[in-house]
């Protein structure tokens, strides 16, 4: 191969795709969902909490567009959400009994 396309065939290139092809949502709708997330409550939506299962079925319904998990949390990401786990709470406690000792 060499011999028939001289140097110009060894030369390195970048393999993908581009970084701003990758993108699945352009600014407009990323505000639009920032702005849900942060305004409505997900109860409002049918969702118990912002999860990104809820996010993605949100950006579905709102935008036709399947996004990946994964892309969905590097959004989430730069957004500035970061996951959070809830505090455990024990559902039998009495709180009447906690607070006298």
């Amino acid at each position: 191969m060499y011999t028939k396309l001289g140097s110009g065939f060894l030369q390195y290139k970048k393999r993908g795709t581009k970084s701003e092809n990758k993108k699945l949502l352009n600014a407009g709708q990323k505000q639009e969902i920032q702005q849900m997330i942060t305004d409505v409550m997900p109860d409002q939506l049918n969702f118990a909490l912002w999860t990104t299962r809820a996010v993605k079925e949100l950006i579905m319904s709102e935008f036709n567009i399947d996004i990946g998990r994964r892309a969905l949390g590097n959004y989430l990401k730069s957004w500035g959400f970061t996951p959070q786990k809830p505090k455990k709470m024990a559902y039998e406690r009495n709180s009447q009994k906690v607070q006298n000792g």
